[in-house]
């Protein structure tokens, strides 16, 4: 399995978010997310595990990763740990509270 997380910027909204990406052994595109949100999201790390993988990041409001919301609980901002299955959809999320967003 070939993933990557990219930050990315939204020209319609003016916020940044970040991106999961899947594509196969060859290079071509399986899927794409994004994760996003009210002010900024970035992604940080991928880890790839055998039942699909596991992304970090951060937040400053209002997080949608896939159909899960994550609100942010106090601080700058907050960090989450996510996990999405092998065909991109996202399991679970967790959050912790953080001073500045850009700490993580």
């Amino acid at each position: 399995m070939e993933n990557d997380t990219l930050p990315g910027y939204d020209t319609i909204t003016n916020t940044n978010d970040a991106f999961i990406i899947k594509h196969d052994s060859s290079g071509n595109l399986v899927w794409a997310k994004s994760i996003n949100g009210k002010l900024k999201q970035g992604g940080e790390d991928i880890h790839v595990c055998e039942t699909g993988f596991l992304v970090s990041g951060n937040f400053q409001d209002t997080c949608f990763i896939d159909t899960i919301v994550l609100v942010k609980t106090g601080g700058d901002g907050n960090f989450f740990l996510a996990k999405y299955s092998e065909t991109g959809t996202g399991q679970w999320a967790i959050t912790s509270q953080g001073k500045y967003f850009w700490q993580y």
